[in-house]
């Protein structure tokens, strides 16, 4: 991985917390991937359930880039 984002740092070890956010995106991937399957069920197979996968990716996504650059501290 590249170097820490500015935010982490500051801290006594970025290399650390660099580890833990590659961790954390990893694990979020997972989440995202699984809940997109979920949120596509009750219209299985038909043209909303892209849709409806695709707003909730778009949504997630946001939600995250947001959190990312607060823990970066931009």
């Amino acid at each position: 991985p590249g170097p820490a984002p500015a935010g982490l740092q500051k801290l006594q070890d970025p290399k650390a917390c660099s580890d833990k956010l590659l961790k954390g995106q990893r694990a979020w991937v997972q989440y995202k991937e699984a809940f997109t399957d979920l949120v596509q069920l009750p219209n299985e197979g038909g043209s909303m359930a892209r849709l409806n996968s695709m707003s909730f990716l778009t949504g997630e996504t946001r939600k995250q880039a947001l959190l990312l650059g607060q823990i970066a501290g931009e």
